[in-house]
């Protein structure tokens, strides 16, 4: 007998709404009988599964649903087929190690997969699990996306039509998943299991749903290969990509693959309201980008902050305060503030009003005159600030920018009230001003600027000020 889909020595099963395990479970075995499931926790069968009955074999194939298997563990669950008069054990296997709780696609380019230091990694927790690329369940510890030992080729075979692998030293190899996960298991209090799939230096034209048709040579393909190895159950996507969208040609059609993307998610999962757990795009210290770059980099990160107005069920976490190891992948450290903030973007999505409080938003920008100088004052307000806005030092990442995309270096002084950001320059209020406002103007801005809770405001812009 041989288990295809659903069931691995220490894989985390998806709990449906009532806190029960819910997986679908194939296989095939060259014997006619009755497929039977028995469940023990700490030596002890579960109620309802000592050898309950699960499905007939017939045609040397099997399909069936596991429910009711309570969210926590661990489980040791045993399938044995006998006879069809139940007098004949035919064949038994056991799989050992299980628990129940959320599951998680991880999915992106390379700060999804994680390129930080190692030495900053976040501890493992033996409740929190990851199935990593060459097919195996484990306690998670990074690096979680071991690309060459992939099982699904598009992985670590080299396709320039495709996407190739991102060279990894040894000392790197951090990703948000691993923190995402341990702060997850502590706000709802069930195992958490993260199935890697995020690839290096791939746009959203690499992760096209169309390309599904190459199979596991393609991301798409991979990604729904490894869905259903797991039962074809899961609790969310958690998205971390677009730098690779920053170019000519393709940024401004991010939004557009964006939605196909979720929705064809959505339709393969079998889940309309799937949660998408995203990341808006930081920094990139590219010496040579010139206005061509910075106007796609920014073009991406304004539609990633308009992604949950154009996407139901989508949240976005910025990232523009956190620091770098290298040109653009966000520190092991950082990675670590990264998870958590996903994480409770994501509580506050599935949960609404009982799970805190989501991300920041733009509310609105208004230009005023200044009583005492006479020039422009721009207010800047969000709402869901946990507590009040609050920076280290000198607030930053502000900048008025010309048509002809150069920083008008206009902004004095910024003030934080609260929910509220009041910036004043040295503008004239009687003069016509034609200048856009931007916080994270730019591939490299210096922004930090955040809530009580460790969040960041998003990245905004372009914003026309008018007086």
């Amino acid at each position: 007998m041989e288990i295809l889909q659903g069931l691995m020595d220490r894989q985390v099963l998806q709990r449906n709404g009532k806190n029960l395990c819910e997986t679908k479970i194939t296989g095939r075995s060259a014997k006619p009988g009755t497929l039977e499931i028995k469940v023990t926790r700490n030596k002890r069968s579960l109620p309802g599964f000592n050898w309950k009955a699960l499905a007939r074999v017939r045609g040397g194939k099997f399909s069936c649903m596991l429910k009711g298997i309570p969210a926590g563990g661990p489980y040791q669950i045993a399938l044995r087929l006998v006879s069809q008069d139940k007098k004949q054990l035919q064949e038994q296997v056991t799989f050992k190690d299980l628990l129940v709780g959320d599951v998680w696609i991880l999915a992106g380019q390379s700060n999804m997969e994680g390129l930080g230091y190692l030495k900053d990694a976040a501890k493992p927790n033996p409740r929190v699990r990851a199935f990593t690329m060459d097919d195996r369940w484990r306690t998670a510890k990074d690096p979680i996306h071991n690309l060459l030992e992939a099982v699904d080729p598009v992985h670590h075979q080299f396709d320039p039509e495709m996407c190739g692998e991102i060279p990894r030293d040894k000392h790197v190899g951090t990703g948000p998943g691993i923190a995402f996960g341990k702060r997850m298991l502590q706000l709802s209090g069930v195992p958490q299991g993260l199935i890697a799939c995020a690839h290096g230096g791939t746009s959203t034209v690499y992760w096209d749903p169309a390309l599904n048709k190459r199979k596991t040579s393609s991301l798409y393909g991979a990604l729904l290969r490894r869905f259903h190895r797991n039962g074809g159950k899961v609790a969310g996507v958690v998205w971390h990509q677009g730098c690779s969208d920053a170019q000519q040609l393709i940024s401004e059609g991010y939004t557009r693959r964006m939605k196909k993307f979720v929705s064809a998610l959505r339709r393969d999962f079998g889940d309309p309201k799937l949660p998408f757990i995203s990341a808006q795009i930081a920094t990139y210290h590219w010496l040579e980008a010139g206005d061509r770059e910075i106007r796609h980099w920014n073009a991406v990160k304004e539609q990633q902050r308009q992604l949950p107005d154009r996407i139901e069920r989508l949240t976005v976490a910025p990232t523009i305060d956190l620091s770098l190891d290298d040109l653009i992948h966000i520190s092991g450290a950082d990675q670590q503030r990264l998870g958590r903030r996903l994480a409770d973007a994501g509580w506050a999505l599935i949960r609404g009003a009982t799970g805190g409080t989501p991300p920041m938003k733009l509310s609105r920008v208004k230009s005023v005159r200044d009583p005492l100088t006479g020039n422009i004052n721009v207010k800047v307000s969000f709402t869901r600030v946990a507590g009040s806005l609050q920076a280290t030092g000198k607030p930053q990442g502000f900048a008025l920018v010309t048509p002809a995309n150069k920083v008008h270096d206009a902004i004095f002084r910024t003030d934080l009230n609260g929910n509220q950001i009041i910036l004043r320059t040295i503008i004239p209020a009687e003069e016509k001003s034609n200048l856009s406002l931007y916080y994270g103007f730019g591939c490299a801005p210096c922004c930090n600027i955040t809530d009580e809770k460790d969040r960041s405001i998003p990245v905004f812009g372009p914003y026309k000020l008018n007086p």
